[in-house]
């Protein structure tokens, strides 16, 4: 049984990019702080004397310099976004790889192994139907999922360590300012992810953690594959299927 979706094809390897420069897009920073320094120079200049047909020439300049200035400031601001999709597409596939073995093999694979792939399913589809929430399922099946993610906690705790750092690390690179939407699914992955590993941490689990915990576990899965994609797709890199079923 498999699952795919489509990759989009993205334009970061473009032999025009890849002929830029590394970090010239940096150096148009200084250039544009100088431009807007002379600038505010000259218009302070008109305040210094009585002559309207100066004042004119000082205005005048003053606005040509200015207008470089946000010139330079939009091509830099575009350009320092098409940098960091460059040296976040690597990290992407890496965050990728990772999204797939978990969801292959510590998830369906678990689940089918633990349960038969038609119950896992059924578990999965009453947990969506009732809002996401691991007050749906009945004691004994709840159990039996506790004791499935415990049969793999070393694993599934360093695959899910391995992605948080590597999702920290996709928003330091990408920047606080970059796109609202992508740092939003990348911090609820971060999140997710870190409330499973502490909850998973814990010696003795509550009827409620155990809710808890398989909450975690079922949402990180589902949150890995929508962030990942949504950020293939916003970044333009293409990438192999996420969710792809092993025979």
């Amino acid at each position: 049984m498999r699952i795919s979706t489509q990759g989009r094809r993205g334009r970061l390897d473009s032999p025009s990019e890849r002929r830029q420069p590394e970090g010239w897009v940096m150096s148009l920073w200084p250039i544009s702080a100088a431009f807007f320094i002379i600038a505010l120079s000259f218009a302070a200049l008109p305040y210094t004397t009585g002559n309207p047909v100066t004042q004119s020439l000082y205005f005048g300049i003053a606005s040509a310099f200015f207008s470089v200035f946000l010139g330079l400031m939009v091509v830099n601001v575009v350009l320092s976004s098409k940098d960091r999709k460059r040296a976040a597409a690597p990290l992407l596939r890496l965050i990728a790889e990772l999204a797939r073995f978990q969801h292959n093999w510590l998830f369906i694979k678990l689940g089918r192994d633990t349960f038969g792939i038609d119950k896992f399913n059924r578990l999965l589809s009453i947990y969506q139907k009732n809002g996401r929430s691991a007050e749906a399922f009945t004691p004994e099946n709840l159990n039996a999922l506790v004791e499935m993610v415990l049969s793999k906690k070393t694993d599934i705790m360093k695959s899910y360590s391995e992605i948080e750092h590597n999702a920290r690390d996709m928003a330091y690179i990408l920047g606080w300012g970059y796109d609202a939407k992508i740092l939003a699914a990348i911090l609820n992955t971060r999140t997710d992810v870190v409330k499973f590993l502490r909850l998973i941490g814990t010696e003795s689990l509550s009827f409620s953690s155990k809710q808890e915990l398989i909450a975690a576990f079922l949402d990180v899965d589902a949150a890995l594959g929508a962030c990942v994609e949504g950020l293939a797709a916003k970044l333009g890199v293409q990438i192999r299927d996420v969710k792809r079923i092993p025979s």
